[in-house]
Formats: structure tokens, sequence, C-alpha cells
């Protein structure tokens, strides 16, 4: 079960009025197949487009479990992956459906795992209560960042502790990584930093590169492209692979579709971040980041709340690990 209520929109009249002004402002971005074709399309063919054909009975059903308008568009176009563009309009974009693709019904949450990810904003954690209260079958512990100016890197104030006293209770972890490399060798220097500092730890879950944007010029990755992100990308994972941590990529459906390469990207699992009712990205990941305002005991701040399709720890998928474990 999710740890917010599902917000029901009794006004569809007025929803679908919204939606038509949204709809006009979206943009359709035709998959990319071959030369050809892509000739043929610059030459004037206009590409194929989604249909929509839904009756106000079907509209009321997803209105009703849907948290806002965006998860609506969700819902609507399923064979595409729906994210903002420039203002208040979206871009559908068509699933590559020769990609690994997700393969879990995320609005049935009775077989994955419930975990949290902390830093050092959630304080001392109590993680004897966090582990009694069942909330954490896993949890990631932010071990650093690299300075979004200086580019220096730095370890987060309560790892050691957390790292301790979780896996002294019982709990799984994982660690993630703010990154702010700009190309590949910083992202080697990355992930060796990350490995020396969590050596003496059984980490069992993945270690994750965690994508933050840019806010102004004044960050040093301001105007990354999406080949030097890839880049920077590939080498993170590479290393951590080669000294046997299994590489994740964190992210939002931005980052994922416009700040790397999908497909060069596709081979490595991903922690996807959206506050919906329940998550809408058709390309294969494993957690999923629901709310960052959960509420757990032993944590006396909010807390991100994460379910996985997948337990790390054991290699096989989350239900078939809760069975076992019965």
């Amino acid at each position: 079960m999710t740890v917010f209520k599902r917000v029901k929109i009794t006004a569809v009249l007025a929803l679908c009025m919204a939606m038509v002004l949204v709809l006009g402002a979206c943009s359709i971005l035709p998959k990319q197949e071959n030369t050809a074709e892509n000739t043929e399309n610059e030459a004037g063919e206009v590409p194929e487009e989604p249909m929509l054909n839904i009756k106000v009975s079907e509209l009321q059903e997803l209105a009703s479990k849907s948290s806002g308008l965006w998860e609506m568009m969700c819902y609507l176009f399923p064979d595409h992956v729906v994210h903002r563009s420039s203002g208040t309009g979206f871009t559908l974009e068509p699933i590559n459906k020769d990609l690994p693709l997700n393969r879990y019904d995320w609005e049935d949450l009775d077989g994955a795992l419930k975990g949290i990810d902390v830093s050092a904003y959630q304080g001392k954690i109590d993680w004897a209560a966090v582990a009694a209260s069942g909330d954490a079958n896993f949890a990631f512990l932010r071990v650093g960042y690299r300075g979004w100016g200086t580019g220096t890197m730095v370890q987060d104030d309560r790892v050691a502790y957390n790292a301790q006293n979780a896996l002294a209770n019982g709990v799984p972890i994982g660690v993630y990584f703010v990154t702010k490399a700009v190309n590949a060798a910083e992202a080697k220097e990355e992930a060796e930093w990350i490995i020396d500092k969590i050596k003496d730890y059984k980490v069992t879950w993945p270690v994750v590169m965690d994508f933050e944007g840019a806010a102004d010029d004044r960050d040093r990755t301001w105007g990354m492209t999406s080949d030097t992100r890839t880049e920077v990308i590939i080498s993170f994972c590479e290393t951590l692979s080669a000294a046997g941590y299994t590489p994740m990529l964190y992210g939002g459906v931005g980052t994922f579709m416009t700040k790397m390469d999908v497909e060069k990207t596709s081979v490595y699992s991903k922690w996807f971040a959206q506050y919906f009712n329940a998550p809408h990205f058709g390309y294969a990941f494993q957690i999923w980041q629901a709310t960052d305002s959960g509420s757990v005991s032993g944590i006396s701040v909010n807390v991100d709340i994460d379910y996985s399709m997948y337990d790390f720890g054991r290699g096989m998928d989350a239900a078939d690990s809760k069975k076992a474990a019965q």
C-alpha cells in the first residue's frame, strides 16, 4: 500500500478542459527508426501520432486514480513516456520496445519490499526502532557528494553511524552519492572514493549515482550534454562493477529521458523518483521513490519512502524473496 492517500478528482469537466489546453502544448517526438524513414519525415511526411479515443466513464476512472493532470496523461498514453517540456507543456516520447521494459505492476505493492533513503538531514536515527517498525526492508545511505561549485568530495556526516547501526539491526544497505562529475575521469574518481568509504561495510544493495539538476551557470555541471553525461555514467558504473558492486542510476523521468542516452544506459539498474499515486515509466526500473515526506518510527523528521520489486541482497524478485522468507 502507498504512504499517501489517492487523490480523487471530482471536477472531471474542469480537468478535461485543462487537458485540451495542455494537449495543445504537447510535443510528440517520433521514434527514430532508420535513416530512410527520417529522410521521408524531413521531406514532409507527418509522423504517426497517438490516437485518443476514450469514454467519459473511462476518463472519470482515470481521473479518480490520478494525482493530477500529469499522471492522468501517463494513463492516457501508456505507450509513451510523458515528461515535462518547456513551460507548462508535456513531451510524449514513444517507448522503444527494443530496450528493456518495465515488467512490474507498480499499482500492486504487496510483493514489493519497502525501504528508506537517509542522510545527515535525518539526524541521529534510532535504527532499532526503524528495524522494529517493519518499514525498512532495506535502506540507502548517502555516502557523500561532490560540491556543485568547487568539485570537492564530501563524506556524509552520518554515513558511518548509519551503516554500523543499520547493519547491526538487520537492515540491509546500499549507498548513494550525489554526483557533480563533469567527465569520465571524475566519475571514476567518485566511484573509487565511494569504494574506499564503504569497504568496511557489508553493502549488498546497489551503489547509486544520484543526479541533481543544475540550478544556474554557477553549477559545474551546467550545460553538460547528454553524451558527456552518458560517458560519466558508464565510467562510474564500470568502475563499481569491476569492484564487485551493483551500480544503479537515480533520477526522475526528465533525467532519464533528456540527460543521458536512454539506450546506452538501459543496461544499468534504475531507481525512479516520481511522487504520483503509481510510477509511470515504460523502461525497466527496480526501485520507486514514492514520496519525500514519509514517516517512520525512529526517525524524527520526514524521510523518503521507497519500494523495490527486486531483492538485491538475495538476487531475486522481491515477491519471491518474501515468499521464501515465510
